[in-house]
């Protein structure tokens, strides 16, 4: 391992996980539903817009797709169509990552308090993590929508930190979304990145730049 990750690890008594992509191995969902759901209205999902996403509730994400493309439908509509797609997948089939559980449980364990914030909905969330078997070894999940925020803002990260009782220096971030990387680590959070297979080269090369770490799955942090 790393030494630098390694000593962020040792000084680590407080974890914030991102879901999506870092816990949740359900980016190649969101890929298929911006396939089936936006191109039949015109719009083309590029790395760009995919980041911005990232980083964005779904009520978020409706706002900015029927702004900005002068879509034929309210928010609330499109809204709808993407939970109604997206919900299945996630209180049935989306799995964890490779060695996320064995990681959280490592860390329960250990006495290190973990939660997850995320820009999914909570009802999304807590129907993966219950069903996966991580959401016992997580004090809580804190939502962008909840704090009516993005993650391109800190705040949910510095909120997360404050209810665990945590601090700058031994809070770590875990994320594998660019903006979200940058928003937690220009705060002052250390940031580990889990490899995420959807990602272009262009996306890993910028988050290497700026994480403190970057591994290509939690069995290389249990090591």
């Amino acid at each position: 391992m790393n030494p630098h990750i390694k000593k962020i690890l040792k000084n680590m008594k407080y974890a914030i996980f991102d879901l999506d992509g870092t816990l949740l191995d359900s980016m190649p969902i969101w890929a298929d539903l911006d396939k089936s759901v936006l191109e039949p209205l015109g719009i083309i999902a590029n790395d760009d817009l995919n980041k911005r996403f990232k980083t964005m509730t779904l009520q978020q994400s409706s706002s900015y797709l029927t702004q900005t493309f002068a879509l034929d439908m309210t928010a609330d509509n499109l809204m709808q169509i993407f939970t109604e797609t997206i919900s299945f997948e996630y209180r049935e089939n989306i799995p964890l990552k490779p060695g996320a559980l064995e990681f959280l449980q490592h860390l329960h364990e250990n006495g290190i308090l973990s939660c997850v914030a995320t820009a999914s909905e909570r009802n999304l969330a807590e129907a993966a993590l219950q069903r996966t078997g991580a959401l016992p070894h997580l004090q809580f999940i804190l939502t962008c929508s909840e704090l009516k925020t993005s993650k391109e803002n800190p705040k949910i990260f510095l909120e997360a930190m404050k209810r665990m009782g945590g601090n700058l220096q031994q809070t770590v971030v875990f994320e594998d979304a660019y903006l979200s990387l940058l928003s937690a680590k220009k705060t002052g959070f250390p940031v580990i990145c889990i490899h995420e297979e959807t990602h272009s080269q262009k996306s890993c090369e910028e988050i290497r730049s700026h994480a403190d770490g970057y591994v290509s799955s939690f069995h290389k942090l249990l090591r």
